[in-house]
């Protein structure tokens, strides 16, 4: 009987496994010529140059713009972009690291919560739909604030669900919620907790 059971068991699993690569190839696809044009922006320009000073100056705490104290936005993206600084060095791929695998990291994490409740078929079009979407690929691309509160609002609303779905483990579920709303705030402030 266990044997019957683990043959079933396998081939769901490596149809997962297809599914999970299919998303992810997808999402890296983000990743190819992330640096090939310059900061395109206002703002992209100025949370790079921010994320610049955190890196250089060692101070991660107070933001700073051409020397002057800069609180416009909480300083997720700031520390993940001084990251990719220290990773990939300063320039527009260490700048934008962080928004591409963020933008990789949703379809993913849509299609895990949506296999429950509409299904294995339906998780992969919806995490497929995002993925292809134009809009959705391009702002993974540019150091904006919007891939990170996507990713973090996506993980919140989806273990949110499974904790009120399977509450023997909705503990575990809901934990994971209330990180994802306290990262949420750290990218966009309130409405990470308000929103959810």
């Amino acid at each position: 009987m266990l044997r019957g059971a683990a043959r079933g068991f396998a081939p769901a699993m490596s149809s997962a496994w297809r599914e999970v690569g299919l998303i992810a190839a997808l999402g890296l696809l983000g990743l190819v010529g992330l640096g090939s044009i310059g900061l395109v922006d206002y703002d992209e320009a100025a949370y790079a140059e921010v994320a610049r000073a955190m890196f250089e100056s060692g101070d991660w705490l107070v933001p700073h713009l051409c020397g002057a104290v800069f609180f416009e936005k909480p300083p997720l993206l700031y520390w993940l972009q001084a990251l990719g600084f220290a990773v990939f060095g300063v320039g527009e791929v260490g700048a934008r690291i962080g928004t591409a695998l963020a933008g990789a990291a949703t379809p993913i994490a849509l299609w895990g919560f949506a296999r429950g409740p509409l299904g294995a078929r339906a998780a992969l079009l919806s995490a497929l739909v995002l993925a292809t979407s134009l809009e959705f690929f391009a702002l993974s691309r540019i150091a904006f604030t919007d891939m990170l509160l996507v990713l973090w609002f996506t993980i919140c609303l989806g273990a949110l669900s499974r904790a009120i779905r399977t509450p023997e483990r909705g503990v575990g579920w809901f934990a994971l919620a209330c990180t994802a709303a306290a990262l949420a705030v750290l990218r966009q402030g309130a409405i990470g907790v308000l929103l959810p």
